[in-house]
C-alpha cells in the first residue's frame, strides 16, 4: 500500500495484461445488446462485466467470449464476466502469495459464488460462508 491506496502490482499484472490483449472494446462491442446482459459502469482494466437476467439471457454470450479468446464465467445467476483466458482468482491469489513471500498456511480465503471458486480451493484454508461449506489443504 501506497499513501494508505491499494496499488496494482506491475510484476504480477504483465501476464494478465498479455492475455487481455485490451480485448475489452472488442467484447463490449460484440456484447452489446445481447439478450439478458446489461454492462456493468464500473470500468475494469482486464475484465468486463455484466448484470444478467437469467431469464432473458441467451448462452451465446458464452461463445462469443470464446471467439473473442476470451473466458466467460456466470457467478449466481446474476452476473456474466468475460475474462482473460485461464485467469481466475486462485492462480492470481497464488502469484501474490509467493511475491510477498507469504507461507500458503497463512492465507484465508473467502467468497460466495462462482468467480471465488478457484480462489477457496488455493490457498490452505478457505470458507464460503453463502455455501456453509468450509475447506482445508494441507500445503
Amino acid at each position: 500500500m501506497k499513501d494508505r491506496k491499494v496499488s496494482p502490482i506491475a510484476a504480477l499484472e504483465t501476464e494478465i495484461a498479455q492475455a487481455w490483449a485490451d480485448r475489452g472494446a472488442r467484447v463490449r462491442a460484440a456484447l452489446d445488446g445481447h439478450p439478458g446482459l446489461t454492462l456493468q459502469t464500473t470500468a475494469f482494466r482486464y475484465r468486463v462485466s455484466y448484470d444478467m437476467d437469467a431469464g432473458a439471457f441467451d448462452n451465446g454470450a458464452v461463445h462469443i467470449a470464446d471467439d473473442l479468446g476470451a473466458d466467460a464465467l456466470i457467478s449466481d445467476n446474476r452476473f456474466f464476466d468475460v475474462l482473460p483466458r485461464g485467469v481466475s482468482k486462485g492462480p492470481s491469489l497464488l502469484l501474490l502469495v509467493e511475491y510477498l513471500g507469504v507461507a500458503r498456511t497463512r492465507v484465508l480465503a473467502a467468497g460466495d459464488t462462482l468467480n471465488d471458486l478457484s480462489m477457496l480451493v488455493a490457498p490452505a484454508c478457505s470458507m464460503s460462508p453463502r455455501w456453509n461449506v468450509s475447506l482445508s489443504r494441507q500445503s
